[in-house]
């Protein structure tokens, strides 16, 4: 049978590849671990930082000139943790009379608007958010008498949802923050 003798021959890295190589994996595997520690610290920071996100209503003005209400509303996350997005943000609005003799406007049909969807929320910021709901001519009317009646004195009651999007939208859906009412006074726009 045919044989052949490799012991002669050897794999030899000569000039400046043979010294690089080991250190190129040492680089490699500490950099490696950074990215996992990380990856791990965020992570850690996941659920926590889902009790610590809070959306609050700033601002609700009726704007004459479009038939409309503009909301604002600010999501705050104060927590360390990076993988959050907005996905939803989903408001219902009534009007509360200055004059407690009055009925509430709205209550029973409430005036509904959606946000700007899938924004990022980073760590440490807050995010303002526009919401625009388009009244009905028959709202407009409605809304602009009860203005009159209460001498353009009136309580926006909001009721606030925020869906947040996480890495476990396929396997849970949407996070919901917990519902939140707030009662803000109605602002006037020409």
């Amino acid at each position: 049978m045919y044989q052949m003798n490799n012991s002669g021959r050897h794999l030899k890295l000569h000039g400046l590849f043979g010294p690089i190589i080991p250190y190129a994996f040492i680089i490699l595997a500490a950099t490696s671990t950074a990215y996992i520690v990380a990856s791990t610290i965020n992570y850690l920071g996941f659920y926590p930082a889902l009790y610590q996100v809070e959306a609050n209503v700033t601002m609700t003005t009726f704007l004459k000139s479009s038939g409309s209400l503009l909301t604002t509303l600010t999501v705050k996350n104060p927590s360390d943790y990076s993988g959050l997005r907005i996905s939803d943000a989903l408001l219902s609005t009534f009007f509360l009379p200055s004059n407690s003799s009055n009925p509430p406007l709205f209550n029973q049909t409430r005036l509904t608007g959606t946000g700007q969807r899938f924004l990022a929320l980073p760590p440490h910021t807050s995010i303002s958010l526009n919401i625009t709901t388009s009244l009905t001519p028959g709202q407009f009317s409605s809304l602009t008498d009860y203005l009159r009646v209460n001498s353009n004195n009136i309580t926006s009651s909001c009721v606030v949802q925020v869906k947040l999007s996480t890495f476990l939208d396929k396997q849970l859906g949407y996070v919901d923050l917990p519902i939140r009412l707030q009662n803000i006074p109605l602002t006037l726009a020409d």
